[in-house]
C-alpha cells in the first residue's frame, strides 16, 4: 500500500460501463496511456451530461506505453482531488432525461426476415411508446417499435404509419426520392457505455446500410438482414441483427443496452425526424438513447441492482481490510445499507411487467439507493487515502 503511494500517479475522471469503473478498468486505462490494468481507488462517482463517470486515483506500477501526467506531493494530490470532486458536485445538479425502457421478448421461433411482421412471434408484443418529434411534441404521424430475440439475432421491428402514399410514390418517379429519404434507424450501444453505437437503417424500398459510430461501414452489410414491406397506410421494417456483430456474449438477465428507433420522413415538413428517446437534437446522440433489457422488467431490476449492490459491497469491504481498523460506524452503516437494499430488492417482486411511469420510478429508487452504496465507497476510500498518506509521512 505504502509503495502504491510512492509511485508517479494521477487523478482522472474516466468514462465507465454499468456501475463503477470494474467494469471498464482495461479500456479506461488504455484511454488513459496505460497497456494493461493498473491499481486504482475510485473517489467518487458522477453522472455528467447523461453519461457516468468515476473519479479515481490511479498508480503505475504497471509497464507504461508513455508517462502519466506529471507526478505531484501527496499533500498537492490531495487538495487537488477535494477541489475536483467540489467542482464535480456543482454538475450533479442538472436534470437526468426520463428513463425509457423496452424489454424485447425471447423467442423460440425465428421470423423470417421479409418486413411483413406476420409471424407469431410479432403478434401480441409490446411496442414502444409513439416516436416523438426531435423536442418532444407528439409527432403528426405514428410510428412504433418492438423487439424479440433467440440464440442467433436480436430482431427488430418498427411499424410506419403512412398516409401520403401518392406524394411518395410520384417523388420517386419523379426521381427525386433519395435513398433513405423515408427510413428507419436503430441505434445499439451493446456496451452501454452512452458514447460508442452502431446505427442500422433501412428505408421504405428495403436499401439499408450500417454505420459505426457517425462512420458508414459497408463490410457490415453482409453480417445482418433487413426488409421493408408496404400497405395502403402504412410501411413496416423487420432486421436481424447478430448478436456477434455487437457483443460477445449473449444477454442475461442483468443485461442493459442503449437503444434508440428513429425515423426520418422528407415527404413531409410535419414529423420529419422523430424519436423513441428524444435525443433533443441529432439522431447520432448515444448519451440520450433509450434502454433496451432482454427479460421482464422486473427480473432485469432485481439482478441488476442485486449485482451493483453486491459489487460495490464488496469494494467497500475491501477498502475497510486495507485501513486495518475496526470501526463500529461502518459496520452498523453497512448493515443499514444491507437492509434497505434487501428491502428495495423484495418490493420489485410485485411490480407490474410492463415499463411506463412505474417502470421508471422502480429504476430511480434503485439508483437512488445505489448512490447510498457509492456515497459511503467514497467515504472508506478517501479515509484510506489520508491513512495511507500520513503513514507514508512517518515511514522512512
Amino acid at each position: 500500500m505504502k509503495r502504491d503511494l510512492k509511485c508517479r500517479g494521477g487523478l482522472y475522471a474516466l468514462p465507465t460501463c454499468g456501475t463503477g469503473l470494474r467494469h471498464a478498468e482495461v479500456a479506461s486505462t488504455t484511454q488513459a496511456g496505460w497497456d494493461k490494468p493498473i491499481p486504482y481507488t475510485v473517489l467518487k462517482f458522477l453522472n455528467i451530461g447523461g453519461r457516468r463517470f468515476v473519479v479515481a486515483i490511479f498508480t503505475t506500477k504497471a509497464t507504461t506505453k508513455r508517462r502519466p501526467p506529471s507526478s505531484m506531493t501527496r499533500e498537492k494530490l490531495l487538495v487537488t482531488i477535494w477541489v475536483v470532486m467540489w467542482v464535480c458536485a456543482t454538475w450533479l445538479s442538472a436534470a437526468e432525461e426520463p428513463w425509457l425502457v423496452y424489454a424485447a421478448t425471447k423467442t423460440d421461433k425465428a421470423p423470417v426476415v421479409d418486413g411483413r411482421l406476420d409471424e407469431p412471434c410479432w403478434q401480441g408484443i409490446e411496442q414502444t411508446r409513439p416516436l416523438t418529434c426531435i423536442g418532444g411534441a407528439a409527432a403528426p404521424i405514428v410510428t412504433k417499435g418492438m423487439a424479440c430475440w433467440d440464440a442467433k439475432n436480436l430482431y427488430v421491428g418498427l411499424v410506419c404509419a403512412e398516409p401520403m402514399w401518392a406524394a411518395i410514390q410520384q417523388k420517386k418517379a419523379d426521381g427525386l426520392l433519395k435513398p433513405f429519404d423515408e427510413s428507419v434507424e436503430i441505434f445499439i450501444d451493446a456496451d452501454h457505455d452512452h458514447f460508442t453505437y452502431i446505427q442500422f437503417r433501412v428505408d421504405f424500398l428495403g436499401n439499408r446500410d450500417a454505420h459505426v459510430g457517425p462512420d458508414p461501414d459497408s463490410t457490415m452489410d453482409k453480417r445482418w438482414t433487413g426488409a421493408a414491406a408496404q400497405d395502403q397506410d402504412q410501411w413496416t421494417v423487420e432486421a436481424a441483427i447478430p448478436w456477434n456483430l455487437v457483443t460477445k456474449r449473449l444477454p442475461d438477465e442483468k443485461t442493459i443496452w442503449g437503444l434508440n428507433l428513429n425515423r426520418s420522413r422528407t415527404i413531409s415538413a410535419e414529423g420529419g425526424w422523430t424519436c423513441w428517446s428524444d435525443t433533443k437534437g441529432p439522431f447520432h446522440s448515444p448519451s440520450k438513447f433509450g434502454h433496451l433489457v432482454f427479460f421482464p422488467y422486473p427480473i432485469f431490476l432485481q439482478n441488476y441492482f442485486a449485482a451493483s449492490f453486491r459489487a460495490t459491497k464488496e469494494e467497500i469491504d475491501r477498502s475497510r481490510r486495507r485501513l486495518k481498523v475496526a470501526n463500529a460506524a461502518d459496520a452498523d452503516r453497512m448493515k443499514l445499507l444491507q437492509a434497505e437494499s434487501d428491502q428495495f430488492l423484495k418490493s420489485l417482486q410485485s411490480i407490474p411487467i410492463a415499463g411506463g411511469a412505474e417502470a421508471a420510478a422502480d429504476y430511480t429508487k434503485g439508483g437512488d439507493q445505489e448512490r447510498k452504496w457509492e456515497s459511503f465507497q467514497s467515504e472508506v476510500n478517501l479515509r484510506l487515502i489520508r491513512n495511507l498518506s500520513a503513514t507514508s509521512k512517518t515511514t522512512p
